[in-house]
């Protein structure tokens, strides 16, 4: 009898450890194979009476946080593309950290870059990371072969049937200093505007301007996500706006942060999927 109450704890351990070992295995293979390349796409609506009518249902592509180089390569970026062409949006934003660190071979990313299209054209701002162990012309150089317009402290106007809105990007706050006074200098205080800043938390500056949307990126949404435990390790500049949509009383402001297509430090992600937004501006009748 003691021989076989021996034996049935002996199993049930040794079935514990094997359950937990495959729990470990199992979880390891999602958050290292499976969540980093499943990509949410979000969609969201944003109504102002701002908007000319004649940008009424523009739709915008937002992508941020490539990484390339680590762990995003050439054939991945390429296929996320492709994707992002069946959309046939308007306009397609891009908020920084193109690359990872200076080792990558940042050349590979034009020719996919290269291929995504929309009328109204490609604009982006540079990141944190384009500035790590690499000049920034690196990361600026390629956006720009590949078709974008990189602002820095800098607007651009949109037409579309004789109407404007404006586009401004800020220099990125690890790497240089982002101006927003600058960056909206003779914007008219009416026109719809846009703000690309790679780091969030510059919201708390970009507010007291005449801005309807800031997008962002930078914080990966944590990039790793436990259940009941509070993310603390977004980094600097993305911890008080790290994930989604944030607005702000009485004002028209909002800000949108994007999780973010790549990984930086830990090759995982867990509840934390990797991001495209779809925005679409829609003009408000009061």
């Amino acid at each position: 009898m003691g021989n076989k109450r021996k034996m049935t704890r002996r199993s049930f351990l040794k079935r514990s450890a094997l359950t937990l070992l495959g729990m470990a295995v199992a979880g390891g293979t999602y958050t290292r194979c499976i969540e980093p390349g499943w990509i949410e796409w979000k969609r969201m609506i944003h109504n102002s009476s701002r908007l000319p009518e004649a940008f009424h249902n523009l739709r915008i592509i937002h992508f941020s946080d490539l990484h390339f180089g680590y762990h995003m390569n050439a054939e991945r970026l390429l296929s996320i593309v492709e994707q992002m062409n069946e959309e046939r949006v308007d306009l397609i934003l891009f908020t920084g950290d193109l690359i990872d660190n200076g080792l990558a071979k940042v050349d590979q990313v034009i020719p996919a870059l290269k291929k995504l299209h929309a009328p109204l054209g490609k604009i982006a701002v540079l990141g944190n990371h384009d500035f790590r162990h690499a000049p920034e012309s690196k990361s600026t150089n390629a956006l720009e072969q590949a078709g974008f317009r990189v602002l820095k402290n800098q607007h651009v106007d949109l037409v579309r049937s004789g109407a404007k809105i404006a586009v401004a990007g800020l220099e990125d706050w690890f790497g240089g200093f982002p101006n927003v006074r600058e960056a909206v200098k003779g914007i008219p205080a009416d026109r719809y505007t846009l703000l690309l800043a790679h780091e969030p938390d510059l919201a708390d500056e970009a507010m007291k301007y005449a801005i309807d949307l800031q997008l962002s990126g930078h914080s990966h949404g944590g990039q790793v996500r436990i259940p009941g435990v509070p993310v603390k390790w977004n980094p600097e500049m993305g911890q008080k706006y790290p994930d989604g949509l944030y607005t702000f009383p009485n004002t028209e402001f909002k800000v949108y942060t994007n999780r973010g297509l790549g990984m930086t430090f830990l090759p995982v992600r867990f509840l934390c999927r990797p991001e495209i937004t779809v925005h679409t501006l829609r003009r408000q009748v009061t």
